[in-house]
């Protein structure tokens, strides 16, 4: 049997057999951190072949009551287990049936989300590239009790997009435009591995303060970006549609020498300042965790 609990002391197995499982996320100082990243958990479970058996949700009330879930039922032996946190809404997670494995299933965008969600993903990667990820494996002993923990980590970045100077007007009132991000990575599969960059969202900006200075505004989540890339922003005039500037990711990302740690947050902040001269200047900044918490749904 299986049990997901912070407190144990709940947990229904027999003389203390079975498997029980922690959930975790745990910061730069060793402190777990996460009843305030992740306030959702949708919870796979595979066979020791890859093939799907069963998954299960948590909600907040569950996980603030037992930071995990009731028990599993699983039978001893070898399983696969993977976790999604924070699915509100602007991300599909597949609908699959027994005879799907794992390396089919795949969570993506929505035709209409205009970014993803705030996810996270476990077990935690500890590579460096996205691309060599094994599957965990987890087992149910037939006696006695084993404890593992499932250590949580980021799966998202937040790309702002800030615009000053650009002159659009109808009548006296100065237009926000509008900001498209082109070719953002569309889903990951099941091992944390991108898909194909091949979503484009488009957003209406807002007026933000920036250390007093007024800027257009818009944010996007998405998944990981890597340093090779072919993401462009695009700045376009609400009042003709007309693109007035573009900027290539990989090639600021570069110039800024970043580098995108993977299973870190990161804001990536791209600044688009439209000169008197008619001259354009685009700066990149870098922040890490803004330590605001899980918001749903941004």
């Amino acid at each position: 049997m299986g049990c997901l609990r912070e407190d144990m002391s709940g947990c229904e197995t027999i003389e203390g057999e079975g498997l029980v499982i922690h959930f975790a996320y745990t910061n730069e100082k060793g402190v777990d951190e996460f009843a305030s990243r992740v306030d959702q958990v949708d919870l796979y479970v595979f066979d020791e072949g890859g093939y799907y058996l069963s998954n299960h949700s948590y909600n907040a009330r569950k996980l603030s009551e037992f930071q995990g879930s009731d028990n599993l039922n699983l039978e001893p032996g070898t399983y696969h287990i993977i976790c999604w946190g924070n699915v509100y809404g602007n991300d599909i997670l597949p609908q699959l049936t027994e005879d799907m494995m794992v390396h089919s299933a795949r969570i993506s965008y929505t035709e209409t989300a205009v970014g993803g969600d705030s996810l996270y993903y476990a077990p935690r990667k500890t590579s460096t590239s996205l691309n060599d990820f094994p599957l965990y494996e987890i087992t149910v002993p037939e006696k006695g009790k084993e404890e593992v923990t499932l250590e949580f980590m980021t799966t998202y970045y937040a790309l702002n997009v800030y615009v000053k100077g650009l002159k659009d007007y109808i009548g006296s009132y100065n237009q926000n435009p509008y900001i498209e991000v082109k070719g953002l990575p569309e889903s990951y599969d099941f091992h944390l591995r991108l898909g194909e960059y091949n979503r484009n969202f488009t957003r209406i900006s807002q007026t933000v303060t920036v250390e007093g200075q007024n800027y257009a505004h818009s944010s996007f989540l998405t998944r990981y970006i890597e340093r090779e890339n072919p993401v462009e922003i695009c700045v376009i005039r609400s009042t003709t549609q007309e693109v007035v500037h573009s900027v290539n990711l990989q090639e600021i990302l570069q110039a800024s020498n970043y580098v995108l740690k993977i299973g870190v947050y990161a804001d990536i902040n791209v600044y688009i300042e439209f000169l008197p001269d008619g001259s354009v200047e685009v700066s990149l900044k870098i922040t890490g965790w803004n330590n605001t918490g899980v918001s749903p749904g941004i």
